[in-house]
C-alpha cells in the first residue's frame, strides 16, 4: 500500500514539473511575439528655432513676391518766411482714390526738412474731416482747430487760404474751393478775408 502511495506522489510531482516548464516557455514565446509586432517608434521634433527660421524665410519670399506700391506726385503750396508768397513742394504719396484729402493732410504735416525756406500754413492741431468734390467745387471740411489754433494776422490768413486753394486746384477736376469748419461754411478764418463763398486759384501768390 505504501508503495502505491509513493508512486502516486511521484507521478503528481512529475506532472507539476511538466506544467510549470510548459507555462514558462509559453510566456517567453508570447512576450517575444508582442515585442516583434509592436516595435517602439522614436518621434523627433523639429527645434523651435528651425521653425522660426522657416517662417521668416516664408515671409521674406512673400514680401518679395508682392509688387511695389504705386505712388503719384502732388504739388503742395507752403508759405515763405516773409509771409508774402507761396512756394511749391512736390511730394510722392501712395496712389489713392482720396487724393484731395491726402493732399490737405500732407499740407497740415508741413514742409519737409529739406525745404527750410518753406513755412507751414495750417495749424498742426487742425484735422481735415473730409473733402467732397461736387461739380468742380471741393468742399474741404476742417475741425474747429483751423480757427481756434490759427496764429492770426492778415498775411497769415492769406497764406492759409492761398495754400489750401492753390494746392487743391492743382487737380484738374477742381476749379474752386469752399473752406468749411465742422460741416459749415465759415465767413472768415482769422477775421481779415472772406471765406463764405467758394474761392478760385490765385496764381499771383505763387513765387515765380
Amino acid at each position: 500500500m505504501k508503495a502505491i502511495i509513493k508512486a502516486a506522489i511521484t507521478i503528481a510531482l512529475v506532472l507539476l514539473v511538466i506544467v510549470a516548464v510548459a507555462g514558462c516557455k509559453g510566456g517567453a514565446t508570447t512576450s517575444g511575439k508582442a515585442s516583434k509586432s509592436a516595435p517602439s517608434k522614436t518621434v523627433v521634433q523639429q527645434p523651435e528655432q528651425d521653425n522660426a527660421a522657416g517662417n521668416a524665410v516664408s515671409k521674406e519670399k512673400t514680401a518679395q513676391a508682392l509688387p511695389p506700391k504705386k505712388t503719384i506726385p502732388i504739388t503742395l503750396y507752403f508759405g515763405d518766411t516773409q509771409g508774402e508768397h507761396l512756394l511749391p513742394e512736390i511730394r510722392q504719396i501712395p496712389e489713392t482714390s482720396t487724393v484731395a484729402k491726402i493732399a490737405i493732410e500732407e499740407l497740415i504735416k508741413g514742409p519737409s526738412l529739406k525745404e527750410s525756406t518753406h513755412v507751414k500754413t495750417i495749424p498742426p492741431e487742425a484735422k481735415v474731416l473730409n473733402v467732397d468734390i461736387i461739380k468742380g467745387v471741393a468742399y474741404v471740411n476742417f475741425s474747429q482747430e483751423l480757427i481756434t489754433k490759427h496764429w492770426g494776422g492778415s498775411s497769415g490768413e492769406q497764406m492759409t487760404i492761398g495754400s489750401i486753394v492753390d494746392t487743391l486746384t492743382e487737380f484738374k477736376n477742381i476749379q474752386k474751393v469752399q473752406i468749411m469748419v465742422n460741416g459749415k461754411a465759415v465767413d472768415t478764418i482769422a477775421g481779415h478775408l472772406d471765406t463764405s463763398q467758394p474761392l478760385t486759384r490765385d496764381e499771383s501768390l505763387i513765387k515765380k
